[in-house]
C-alpha cells in the first residue's frame, strides 16, 4: 500500500514573502520635545518650545518595549520622563524651587493604517495613529505659580507618527501626541487637568535575527508515461 508523504511544516517565524511581516520585539530609547500645558506655569523642555516660545529647559525622553502582534498593529510599553523649570525660574532658589517634575508608565496601541504585510514593504515609510493609557506622576515645588506637592493621576494619549526601517537592525521613530493628565495633585490654579504636547524622536531597535522567508514551491512536473516496449517477433518452429 502506497503512502503519500506531506511537506515539512514551516518553522516558527516562517512565511511566504506575500505573508512577511517582521514581528521581532523592539527596544526604543526616545527624546522628547515638551510643550507642557500652561496652567503648568512651566517652561517646555526640547527644541520645539525654544522655537516658538524662546523659553526651553529641562529634558525629556524615556524607553519602549514593543511587539508587532499583526501586520497593522503593535503593542508597547512605554515610560518616560519630564523635567521642567518654571516660566518664572530663579537660580538662586534651586533647590526643587520652581521646578516641576514628572515620570508615566502606559500601554500604548498603534495602528498601521497602511499595511505592512508582504517582504517588499520590510524598508518604507510606515505611518501610524497611536492611543495609550497609563499613570502619571507629577511633583512640584515652589512657592509661585503653581503650588507645591505630588501625586500619581490617569493619563491618556493620542496622535500619529511614523517609522522609517533604513535597516534591518533599526528604525527611526517620529510622532506627536496630545497627553492627558488629571492632575490628582491640584498643581494648577485655574484648570484641575494638564493637556501637553510632546513631539518623541527615537530609535528603534528590533531583537533578534530578521524572521525568514520561506523558499517558493517549484510546481512538481508531472510523470512521464511509461515507454511501451515492443514484442519480441513471433516466430514458428518446424518440428
Amino acid at each position: 500500500m502506497s503512502t503519500i508523504e506531506s511537506p515539512p511544516a514551516l518553522s516558527m517565524g516562517v512565511r511566504g514573502a506575500v505573508d512577511w511581516y517582521d514581528d521581532r520585539w523592539y527596544v526604543t530609547p526616545f527624546s522628547n520635545s515638551l510643550g507642557p500645558d500652561k496652567s503648568r506655569n512651566a517652561r517646555g523642555s526640547g527644541l520645539f518650545p525654544l522655537l516658538f516660545s524662546g523659553k526651553s529647559s529641562g529634558s525629556s525622553g524615556g524607553l519602549a518595549l514593543g511587539k508587532s502582534v499583526s501586520p497593522e498593529w503593535n503593542v508597547e510599553l512605554r515610560a518616560g520622563w519630564d523635567d521642567m523649570d518654571a516660566r518664572n525660574y530663579s537660580r538662586s532658589r534651586k533647590n526643587w524651587f520652581n521646578e516641576f517634575h514628572t515620570w508615566s508608565i502606559g500601554i500604548d496601541v498603534q495602528w498601521f493604517f497602511l499595511d505592512r504585510l508582504g517582504r517588499d514593504r520590510a524598508y518604507v515609510v510606515q505611518p501610524y495613529v497611536v492611543a495609550g493609557v497609563g499613570v502619571i506622576n507629577d511633583k512640584a515645588s515652589s512657592t509661585i505659580g503653581y503650588g507645591d506637592g505630588q501625586a500619581s493621576s490617569f493619563m491618556a494619549s493620542a496622535g500619529f507618527g511614523v517609522v522609517w526601517p533604513f535597516s534591518s537592525w533599526g528604525r527611526l521613530v517620529v510622532d506627536v501626541r496630545e497627553r492627558y493628565d488629571a492632575n490628582r495633585a491640584h498643581l494648577a490654579r485655574h484648570n484641575a487637568k494638564f493637556e501637553d504636547r510632546l513631539w518623541s524622536f527615537g530609535l528603534q531597535i528590533p531583537l533578534g535575527s530578521v524572521p525568514e522567508v520561506a523558499p517558493l514551491k517549484r510546481p512538481s512536473e508531472p510523470m512521464a508515461p511509461p515507454i511501451a516496449m515492443p514484442l519480441p517477433p513471433f516466430r514458428v518452429t518446424q518440428p
